[in-house]
């Protein structure tokens, strides 16, 4: 059996999806919202294995709370010019 994700890289249905969506205004099947929230379960995963221990996330702020250390892993300095510009 081939697995989904093989089927859609030479099928071009991933593509296809994103096209359609650029047309038509609508969310793609892989919707960079999702995308944010999968890869924020890795990020948390891997904060705890580099501070060898638990951790407790506020979704709602998007923060550890006042444990300084784990939020220290939330962010990064950015090499000048290149940053995330204030909005």
């Amino acid at each position: 059996m081939i697995e989904p994700a093989k089927i859609n890289r030479e099928s071009g249905l991933h593509e296809r999806n994103f096209l359609d969506c650029v047309r038509s205004r609508q969310k793609p099947h892989a919707d960079v919202e999702i995308g944010r929230l999968s890869t924020t379960i890795c990020h948390l995963g891997n904060i705890c294995t580099h501070l060898r221990r638990d951790v407790t996330f506020d979704p709602k702020s998007e923060t550890f709370g006042h444990d300084k250390e784990a939020n220290a892993y939330l962010t990064r300095e950015h090499r000048q010019p290149y940053g995330i510009p204030k909005v």
